[in-house]
């Protein structure tokens, strides 16, 4: 089974159905209305940046983690994850 996350919110894709559910109660997702982060009730911007983080110059993508494990991709190809406000790798 394929998973991962959404703003914090553990999903998976049904094979069956062909589709990508919330694991919390298998309701299939609805990709132009995302749930609120658990951990802090924001939803992302309408451009898609992590509401935690905002737009961030330089950065191709990011993510806060939501209270789990977080990353932000810089323009120059080096990648910095974490969980909380620990870092735990830096790569290029």
């Amino acid at each position: 089974m394929s998973t991962s996350n959404i703003n914090g919110n553990p999903i998976y894709y049904d094979e069956a159905a062909e589709i990508f559910r919330y694991a919390s109660d298998d309701e299939p997702i609805n990709w132009n209305n995302h749930r609120p982060c658990p951990k802090c009730g924001k939803r992302p911007f309408d451009t898609g940046e992590d509401a935690c983080m905002g737009y961030l110059p330089g950065v191709v993508s990011a993510c806060c983690g939501h209270g789990g494990e977080g990353y932000i991709e810089f323009e120059n190809g080096v990648t910095i994850l974490f969980r909380g406000c620990e870092i735990d790798a830096a790569t290029t």
